[in-house]
């Protein structure tokens, strides 16, 4: 651009000169030099600050596909270099053994349910034993109860009645004995009362042994409520079993069941994953993977590289003694070299203030510095608002920018008229 304006001076000069209105002398020559060293100082050393150019370049992700399963691939419906939506289907891998795990899984789920229902009728069963058991507890207990005290309450009065009976007939006889010294009482009269004294005698062993008989009964009974109560503590633990198998849940589920469910949901998400699908609107280059090939699911061995066009970025490399006043939000034009005779506006996203010059990793070495990239550039983001229909942003395509700062207004102009320059330059260069 100097020389674009010199050569426009020189050739103004020399116009005069021919014209006459300018006398040629070593004074009007050295006019020259007095414009080039104006134009500097006045235009072009301030505009590296206030108007700051650098080149940029296209930058996208790259997604590096890689399959969640391993298999053969049985299909590739895709073409290389190819515009593709989200959710396309890149490759399909042969989803039968993993439709095979489905199917097995879903046939374990079903006998599980069946299980399950098995321990619904073991428990009620139980309940059912338990119940059972607790009724013959409370018979045997009441039957126990009332007859075994009804017994010795009538051994304990036939005893009370003999003994009376056996006082009485013993008091006769001694009665007896003394009148049979007197002759006042036959022979077979006292013969009688001691005959009746040991019936009562023979009697009273009889109602002891009966109530000696009674209380050994309300021992038995007492072992066999004894038996009848084990049989109850033993029938419960067994509902509690039943109940607990019955009632172990996670979440609401059973735990056989949950496990089942857990087994099966991977097992479809392997299904789903055998086809492989675009993760955004973008296009797959280099595409080596064919029908037939085997792949794994291995992070450091990608079958295919995908371009993300959804998020295409440009980035300014702008040296760091003209990036002082760029400031977000600042207005900017690009000129692509793949675009010659085109300018694009775009705005200043933000300067990312660090480089990798700046980076201190953790390791055994000092850090080593390079004077000779003490200036070393620092990266703008740009963005474009107003995206035109017919542009398509390459990526790795490269250009140049110009950041148009709120310093230096006039330098704007200069640096516009250089970047259209440069833009038609683009045909030729």
């Amino acid at each position: 651009m100097i020389a674009f304006l010199t050569l426009i001076y020189c050739v103004l000069l020399f116009a005069l000169i021919k014209l006459k209105v300018i006398k040629a002398s070593p004074l009007a020559y050295g006019s020259i030099g007095v414009w080039v060293l104006l134009l500097l100082i006045v235009l072009f050393i301030p505009m590296q600050f206030f108007a700051p150019s650098g080149p940029i370049r296209v930058f996208s992700y790259v997604l590096q596909i890689v399959p969640n399963v391993g298999g053969q691939v049985i299909e590739v419906p895709i073409e290389p270099n190819t515009p593709i939506e989200e959710g396309a289907v890149l490759f399909r891998i042969d989803p039968r053994p993993y439709q095979n795990t489905v199917d097995r899984l879903e046939a374990v789920l079903a006998s599980t349910g069946v299980n399950v229902s098995q321990l619904t009728e073991s428990l009620r069963a139980a309940e059912a034993i338990t119940g059972m058991a607790r009724a013959n507890l409370l018979a045997t207990e009441t039957d126990m109860d009332q007859r075994a005290r009804q017994r010795v309450e009538a051994a304990r009065a036939q005893v009370a009645g003999t003994e009376a009976n056996l006082e009485v007939a013993r008091a006769d006889f001694v009665r007896m004995s003394k009148a049979a010294a007197s002759e006042a009482v036959s022979r077979a009269q006292l013969d009688a009362a001691r005959r009746q004294v040991e019936t009562l005698e023979a009697q009273l062993d009889a109602v002891n042994a009966e109530f000696r008989n009674a209380q050994l009964a309300i021992t038995s009974g007492s072992d066999r409520i004894q038996q009848a109560r084990d049989q109850v503590s033993q029938t419960e633990a067994n509902e509690q079993s039943a109940r607990l198998a019955y009632e172990a849940e996670i979440g609401g589920v059973n735990p056989a069941i949950k496990q089942v469910l857990a087994d099966l949901e991977t097992a479809r998400l392997n299904l789903e994953w055998t086809t492989v699908r675009a993760p955004a609107d973008g296009y797959v280059v280099n595409l080596q993977l064919k029908p037939g090939f085997r792949v794994a699911a291995l992070p450091l061995s990608p079958v295919m590289s995908f371009v993300d066009t959804e998020r295409v970025e440009m980035v300014a490399l702008i040296s760091q003694t003209q990036a002082r006043h760029v400031e977000p939000g600042q207005e900017a034009e690009v000129v692509l070299d793949f675009y010659p005779g085109r300018t694009f506006p775009v705005k200043v996203m933000y300067l990312v203030k660090a480089q990798g010059q700046g980076q201190l990793s953790p390791s055994g070495q000092l850090p080593v510095g390079n004077p000779s990239e003490r200036n070393a550039p620092f990266f703008v983001r740009l963005e474009m608002e107003d995206f035109p229909d017919d542009l398509e942003l390459l990526v790795g395509a490269g250009g140049s920018v110009a950041i148009y700062t709120e310093y230096g207004q006039p330098t704007h102009l200069i640096r516009k008229v250089m970047m259209r320059m440069q833009s038609w330059l683009n045909y030729i260069m």
